[in-house]
């Protein structure tokens, strides 16, 4: 099994967390691999065998998509060895890189080439065909740098907010957000949408339940109780059908029988 992770060009390194390249041994073949929404869009060439995507619905994955915010889980279950190129990005980072409003991606995965035409169909040839991991991140490197360059330059003005939802680990109240920015409840959730491609609420939600899910895990105690008090929430209820939204299983589920739930790439990302 292959791991590598590389970091951007300095250029890109304001929108880019790291580039991954990841290829198994075929242990995980047939094995589901929960994808639980992490607020963040990313890109992922496929070059491996072929693979199923339960993501927005049934499908065979192969070549290059940008998968984009999501607020609902999915699952992918591989056919075979598992062969693929992702690209973690920041906050709003593709936004900025390629100038398009999130909102149109939200809860999609779209084909490289249906939104940048042969240059997407060129970096997915030259992912696949590149004989290291290095070159693979560095052909992915060079592409998202172009379109950096192309993108009309579209400003942010929710930079704060972001990072204080990240820091509070998802426990805030919007309406505190509202007179941080001294806006309304629907021109906020349009700025957030336009620019994240989720609303501060739902992107609130997606962090606490991770930031929930890294404590379940590491949680010696087995009582999801000091989780519910840890995570800001009122009662467990309320906790456990948010968790069971973001990741289509139970806490008690997860504590149980944790080898059990692969999540991909452990791309999940405990802020």
């Amino acid at each position: 099994m292959l791991l590598r992770l590389y970091k951007p060009s300095p250029p890109l390194a304001p929108f880019i967390e790291s580039y991954i390249v990841f290829e198994d041994d075929g242990s995980l073949k047939d094995l589901p691999m929960n994808i639980v929404p992490n607020g963040l869009p990313e890109i992922a060439v496929h070059y491996g065998d072929h693979c199923e995507s339960h993501i927005n619905y049934p499908g065979e994955v192969k070549g290059g998509y940008l998968y984009g915010p999501h607020n609902r889980p999915g699952f992918f279950r591989p056919r075979g060895r598992i062969k693929c190129l992702c690209v973690l990005f920041k906050p709003y980072g593709v936004f900025k890189i390629f100038g398009h409003p999130q909102v149109e991606f939200r809860n999609l995965a779209v084909n490289l080439e249906d939104i940048c035409g042969i240059d997407g169909t060129d970096v997915i040839e030259k992912v696949a065909l590149a004989k290291t991991p290095e070159e693979k991140a560095l052909a992915m490197d060079s592409f998202l740098s172009c379109q950096y360059i192309k993108a009309v330059e579209r400003s942010t003005d929710i930079d704060r907010e972001l990072v204080y939802i990240i820091l509070t680990k998802g426990a805030v109240k919007i309406r505190d957000i509202c007179k941080r920015m001294d806006v309304n409840i629907k021109t906020l959730e349009r700025r957030f949408k336009y620019t994240l491609g989720l609303t501060p609420k739902e992107f609130a939600t997606i962090i606490r339940i991770n930031h929930a899910y890294r404590l379940l895990k590491t949680n010696d105690s087995n009582d999801i109780q000091d989780v519910v008090f840890e995570c800001g929430y009122y009662d467990q209820s309320h906790f456990i059908n948010d968790f069971k939204n973001l990741t289509r299983f139970t806490p008690d589920v997860l504590m149980k029988t944790s080898d059990a739930h692969v999540i991909y790439l452990n791309r999940i990302y405990t802020y």
